[in-house]
């Protein structure tokens, strides 16, 4: 019988922590969103010349783009794994588990939704060990 592979992704539009389940040990490992990579060490310029609609549209237009780009990479991530843990404050998490189910490669895997706060790398760890334990626990009942 093929062991379950489990993953929890806390996330937000900025970053996302991908910390692989196993029963004894976690792994973390950090993804940047582009949004965040161009925010460092940008300037912000003011242009009176141009209208600000425009302005709004442009970075909104960005923004969005920058969004689809960091989920298609968390996507890629994600391939291996048959449970999928997304959690964190904001509606990152919904974006992406809609954006995931509407991927056929992810149409047979499970995808759990749950809010939670920032967290340190510790806290993280714990969360995805105790929900995945927890999981375990009430399947077996």
């Amino acid at each position: 019988m093929k062991e379950i592979t489990r993953i929890g992704v806390w996330l937000d539009h900025t970053k996302a922590h991908l910390i692989e389940y196993h029963p004894f040990a976690e792994q973390i490992q950090t993804v940047f969103s582009p949004e965040m990579e161009s925010r460092e060490g940008a300037e912000f310029k003011t242009n009176f010349g141009d209208r600000a609609s425009n302005n709004e549209d442009r970075l909104a237009n960005k923004t969005q783009n920058q969004h689809h780009e960091f989920y298609k990479l968390l996507e890629k991530s994600l391939l291996p794994y048959d449970e999928i843990l997304l959690f964190g404050s904001g509606n990152a998490r919904n974006e992406f588990k809609n954006i995931l189910k509407a991927d056929k490669a992810f149409q047979a895997k499970t995808i759990f939704v749950e809010a939670a706060e920032h967290l340190s790398e510790n806290q993280l760890k714990a969360y995805v060990r105790d929900y995945f334990r927890a999981l375990d626990v009430k399947r077996s009942s």
